[in-house]
């Protein structure tokens, strides 16, 4: 099977593209794991896999490491040559350790896909092509690891190069396609979606009968092929949140397996993988929610916190730091958007903004009144701001805020049931009653993209939207002239 580069899209303000992968892809509901020929998981092309087995331990069988050339390390001296020699987890088999060598389990290892030119994000390692060289013409790497068509230009049909954009600045938005249903559950309710180029990620929630014990259940669905299949047998957990990168979802779980404290959790994207893969990489947290991913790192607010925390997305070490807290916003944080290192937080009392790096950089930008979503792209931020009125009548107002000027430009106002945005390209996607809409950034006249409903969950890539109501998740495709 010839490799094709996938340019999975990014929702920020700039047209984001994933360095290709040799990535497994599904056929007819079965992941076939593709090596050039990709049969099986052998080596490309017949190519000798580095492992070894009876070498000596100053073996040199073409390791990818540096240091295996000599003889045995002077510094093994507890009674482990490979762990004194550095040769754990230095891409290369060796099965002759005291302990289990975890290349040995690593597929870009066996199938020595380290290092041949194409980029493999959901290697156990970091692969060296997934560097600025991996991202084509026209294109950069930003801070999250993604490829990032340059200003001015898109990614083109085929997925695979950034063309020029006629649709900023002003041009001509994409058109908008028709509505497509991809999944109906039968005995629970869709507690999310995610989205990547035109990968669907939702997330099923349900409770068992007896005991009420919440259970998750992720969904793919490939929306070019028609094809889909479950990540992940049935987990006990209660999803708030998702988000997809990297070869993996990751999950907010309210719930916490029935502890009753919450969970950030990560999923391998696999069919029918084994609910023991999915792994804690934070637990014991309060009501997790509005989790992203950026740089390695999975980003979560918790209820009640005026605080945004951040986990490795490598291990189960359940340790976590503080990126940001704001003691002057009025309340906990109730939503957060990340570009780059910048980070803006949400609060009832207002709008934060800071650097990652740096606690003492968050400042409230503005004061918002019954804020519930934002959207942060450069020196805008986008978000919305809700009053209730008698009866429970809801309505919203869609605000472009400049943080260099200082000046708020209110997009739309009077939305019934405003809830959800999300900014792609030019164009600005929201939720209300009666469905999707979109609105150019710079304002004008509002469209409708799906005429149904009152969505409950938003996802936008520049392939499409992806949105769910209840008990149903939807797709509308975006065509480029």
């Amino acid at each position: 099977m010839l490799r094709t580069m996938l340019l999975a899209c990014a929702v920020t303000g700039l047209v984001a593209c994933q360095p290709s992968v040799h990535g497994p892809t599904p056929v007819d509901g079965v992941e076939e794991v593709v090596g050039d020929d990709r049969d099986g998981g052998a080596a490309a092309d017949g190519a000798s896999v580095p492992t070894t087995d009876d070498d000596p331990p100053g073996r040199d069988a073409g390791s990818a490491s540096s240091d295996h050339s000599g003889g045995q390390s002077d510094a093994a001296t507890n009674g482990d040559i490979c762990a004194d020699s550095g040769w754990y987890g230095d891409r290369m088999c060796d099965t002759f350790c005291p302990l289990r060598d975890p290349d040995c389990d690593d597929a870009c290892v066996t199938n020595q896909w380290y290092g041949d030119g194409l980029c493999d994000d959901f290697c156990a390692q970091p692969d060296p092509d997934c560097s600025t060289s991996s991202c084509p013409l026209n294109a950069h790497l930003n801070i999250d690891g993604y490829c990032y068509c340059d200003d001015g230009y898109r990614v083109d049909a085929a997925g695979t190069a950034c063309e020029p954009d006629s649709s900023t600045d002003g041009g001509v938005p994409p058109v908008i396609g028709t509505v497509r249903t991809l999944f109906t559950s039968a005995n629970g309710a869709i507690g999310g979606v995610a989205v990547s180029a035109d990968q669907v990620y939702v997330m099923e929630k349900s409770w068992t009968e007896m005991y009420h014990y919440p259970r998750l259940h992720v969904h793919r669905f490939d929306t070019s092929s028609n094809v889909s299949w479950d990540l992940v047998g049935e987990i006990e957990a209660e999803g708030s949140a998702i988000d997809v990168a990297f070869g993996y979802v990751y999950v907010a779980d309210s719930a916490g397996g029935g502890e009753h404290r919450g969970r950030i959790l990560r999923l391998p994207i696999t069919p029918g993988g084994n609910p023991n893969d999915v792994l804690a990489l934070k637990y014991s947290i309060t009501g997790p929610r509005h989790i992203r991913f950026a740089d390695g790192w999975v980003y979560f607010a918790q209820a009640g916190f005026d605080q945004i925390w951040r986990t490795s997305a490598a291990d189960a070490t359940n340790a976590d730091e503080t990126v940001a807290t704001c003691l002057g916003c009025g309340g906990p944080v109730l939503n957060f958007s990340l570009q780059a290192d910048q980070l803006a937080t949400l609060h009832q009392g207002g709008i934060a903004r800071g650097t990652i790096s740096d606690l003492d950089s968050f400042a409230v930008v503005t004061n918002v009144t019954g804020g519930k979503a934002l959207v942060l792209d450069g020196d805008e931020v986008f978000f919305t701001s809700v009053v209730v009125y008698g009866g429970g009548d809801v309505r919203g107002t869609v605000t472009r805020y400049n943080l260099s000027t200082n000046q708020a430009t209110v997009l739309i106002g009077d939305v019934e049931d405003l809830s959800l945005i999300a900014l792609q390209g030019d164009q600005l996607y929201y939720t209300g009653a009666g469905g999707v809409f979109r609105i150019a950034r710079t304002g004008g006249v509002a469209e409708n993209v799906a005429a149904f409903c009152a969505p409950s969950s938003l996802a936008v890539s520049e392939r499409g939207v992806a949105f769910a109501c209840s008990y149903s998740a939807f797709w509308v495709p975006l065509i480029f002239a």
